[in-house]
């Protein structure tokens, strides 16, 4: 009778444990207020001028940055019209904790999709290759770099809708896309947000600064890090409207927020080039 009862036991044991467990499963529901739909028309507008964007990577606890930060902006004051610079915080060594942080995960991802840093400051303008092979470079190739990207016109135009809902912090992002010629090949959409004026400490060369004027910093970013993928032909009128919101943290001023897109060419590392970017107030 014993054995019987083991049996028994031992059986119901097995079935229990080869049960199979399922994968878990995502029951959040999308937005679909937010309006994602792409469409062509017959007739284009006047081709925009082709912004150069600036992704600059650097370090709260990067003495050396400061120079960076330097040279970003004066390139950026410049040329108002042209220039776009963004801000990433992507050094190693993070900040004490009683500073504010501002690296982002999605900085750092975002910085190892470019070709990952080892030296800090560096930059991905346009995310064009030169010389040397590689997408970021050093501060002493970033003006040449900015200024042989500009005068010419973009293959696509983009323009930036805003909405902002103070009651919920909910800012919305409408960034609409016309090809005015024929593109193949992949590429994606990237949209972030950027705020200015954010006082907070940084190291220095001649030491620690508790009260430093942060610029063009990356604080969110509406799509992933590298984008949403658009389709692989894109020909004269293709249009596509893509839309998103955040919801803003309350210590985050709207007031000094901006929205930045770009489309960009995403096939392995050696191919990335911006094909256009843009920049509008939150606000």
């Amino acid at each position: 009778m014993k054995r019987f009862f083991l049996l028994i036991a031992v059986f119901t044991i097995n079935i229990y444990s080869c049960k199979e467990v399922g994968p878990s499963i995502d029951f959040t529901l999308p937005n679909t207020s937010l309006e994602d739909t792409s469409f062509y028309v017959s007739t284009v507008g006047t081709a925009q001028h082709k912004n150069v964007l600036i992704e600059e990577f650097t370090g709260q606890m990067c003495a050396n940055c400061l120079n960076g930060h330097i040279v970003s902006k004066a390139i950026h004051d410049a040329h108002l019209d042209s220039v776009i610079v963004m801000v990433i915080h992507s050094y190693f060594i993070p900040p004490p904790a009683d500073w504010e942080n501002l690296q982002i995960a999605d900085g750092v991802e975002l910085d190892n999709y470019l070709g990952s840093t080892s030296a800090w400051p560096a930059a991905a303008i346009n995310r064009k290759k030169v010389g040397s092979g590689i997408i970021q470079e050093g501060t002493g190739l970033w003006t040449s770099i900015a200024e042989s990207e500009l005068g010419t016109q973009a293959i696509v135009n983009m323009e930036i809708s805003t909405s902002w809902d103070a009651s919920s912090r909910a800012l919305r992002a409408k960034v609409t896309s016309t090809f005015l010629n024929t593109f193949t090949g992949p590429i994606n959409l990237t949209v972030y947000l950027q705020e200015n004026e954010i006082i907070a400490p940084q190291l220095t060369p001649t030491g620690e600064v508790e009260e430093y004027n942060h610029e063009f910093i990356l604080r969110d970013m509406f799509t992933p890090y590298n984008g949403i993928p658009l389709s692989l032909v894109n020909d004269y009128g293709r249009v596509y409207i893509k839309e998103y919101e955040l919801i803003l943290p309350s210590h985050w001023d709207i007031t000094n927020c901006n929205i930045v897109a770009c489309i960009a060419e995403s096939g392995d590392i050696n191919n990335k080039e911006v094909l256009q970017a843009q920049i509008v107030p939150a606000l």
